[in-house]
């Protein structure tokens, strides 16, 4: 599939996966994994991490479990897209970042599957060799948040940030960090591929195994912590290693998003593909 080609030309069914404890395939293309996920007000949005010019960026998948390629809303390519998460309080609004930590608020046009970008702004503090894999916008308290993730890689941990989010210019105030490695994949692991904050605070990540394109890949979700106002500043309290919630087996985790009682994850498989997980949060 090329760029050019006709987005209804690109849409394809899912099979339903409501709740099943049962990967659905989503394709078998490299250029269509996904490395950031997040639900709209009706189906969800998800992002690649291509980084050529004929290569896709976005995508939309139905309630009905279609999928189909969204064009990206300006002639400059983003470069690496590795997160995303909703907007609070703005319908069909969403950030995607790249790996970089270069930000772009979307807006979603239902009525013309279009994308709008709203506003690009950038995360303080990146450089080499960091590589963010994960973005949350929370509010606590009216407030509004934002935390982004480093990835780390087998004994370099990973690094949780947070600080608040200016939601009339977006810029972003950096106030804490907590660094962590975790217990499962115990190889070539990445110990965050991705992250998203429950509305009590709990921040849910992702950990991924990356052998190679071809694998084999095998990933873990975790409660890594909770956030929680003390005053007017936002505390981490974390827990001890993780709290894990699942072992995924055969999998590289590479989006996760909490929605409605449920968490879903979704995969960069490499030369794979990708695949969905809707599962229920007990």
């Amino acid at each position: 599939w090329s760029s050019d080609v006709c987005s209804s030309d690109l849409a394809f069914s899912i099979l339903s996966a409501q709740d099943s404890d049962r990967w659905e395939l989503i394709s078998l293309e490299r250029e269509y994994s996904i490395s950031g996920i997040g639900q709209l007000s009706k189906g969800m949005v998800v992002v690649h991490d291509n980084k050529q010019a004929d290569q896709a960026r976005i995508g939309f998948i139905s309630d009905d479990n279609y999928y189909e390629q969204l064009n990206w809303p300006t002639a400059s390519l983003p470069f690496d897209l590795e997160a995303l998460d909703i907007y609070p309080g703005k319908t069909n609004q969403f950030i995607a970042m790249e790996s970089s930590g270069k930000c772009y608020q979307l807006r979603y046009n239902p009525r013309n599957n279009r994308l709008i970008l709203k506003n690009e702004f950038q995360i303080p503090g990146v450089k080499k060799p960091m590589n963010l894999e994960g973005i949350a916008i929370f509010t606590l308290s009216g407030n509004t948040w934002i935390a982004w993730g480093d990835r780390g890689k087998n004994q370099f941990p990973a690094t949780l940030y947070w600080g608040r989010l200016n939601v009339y210019n977006s810029k972003v105030e950096p106030s804490g960090s907590h660094s962590f490695t975790v217990s499962f994949p115990e190889s070539d692991v990445r110990h965050l591929s991705d992250m998203d904050i429950a509305k009590d605070g709990t921040c849910w990540v992702s950990s991924a195994s990356d052998p190679g394109d071809d694998g084999p890949f095998d990933s873990a979700v975790y409660r890594l912590g909770q956030f929680k106002l003390d005053g007017t500043a936002l505390k981490f309290i974390p827990e001890n290693n993780g709290q894990l919630f699942k072992i995924y087996k055969g999998h590289k985790i590479e989006a996760i998003t909490l929605e409605n009682g449920r968490l879903i994850c979704a995969t960069d498989d490499e030369n794979a593909g990708s695949s969905l997980l809707y599962q229920p949060i007990k």
